[in-house]
């Protein structure tokens, strides 16, 4: 069996609903090995209902991030801020993102002239699992 990849993954929680979460968690580990985890969101407002119990048997760390306007970018900006701080750290050897919204083109684009792995679970109809280079969609 090869060697799974070392990767990070940070997720959208506030626009990625568990069901579907499930199901991106089960296609990924099959390409990788998750060893850093977190989900950023207001979970006050139920975060897509990615509720403690959720998060602790797939062993995410909470990222609380309040809702403090309609025009919300807290857990995007903070999960932009996250992924450069594991890039930097050399603990990982890919980056996985799982959001629903496309607010990362510029994220991507850094991770690719830099050579970095990274995997986008877009939330398309049906919803899919992209590795590669490509846009979040």
């Amino acid at each position: 069996m090869a060697r799974k990849i070392k990767a990070a993954l940070l997720v959208d929680a506030d626009n990625l609903p568990v069901a579907q979460a499930e199901e991106a968690l089960e296609k990924l580990a099959e390409v990788c090995n998750p060893v850093i985890k977190k989900a950023f969101g207001d979970f006050t407002k139920s975060a897509k209902n990615w509720s403690p119990e959720f998060m602790r048997k797939h062993g995410f760390t909470p990222e609380m991030h309040f809702a403090v306007s309609n025009f919300k970018n807290g857990a995007d900006i903070a999960m932009c801020i996250a992924a450069m701080d594991i890039v930097y750290s050399k603990s990982v050897e890919a980056i996985v993102l799982f959001t629903s919204d496309s607010d990362f083109p510029r994220w991507r684009r850094v991770f690719e002239r830099r050579g970095w792995k990274w995997w986008a679970w877009a939330m398309t109809k049906p919803a899919q699992f992209r590795a590669g280079r490509l846009m979040i969609l």
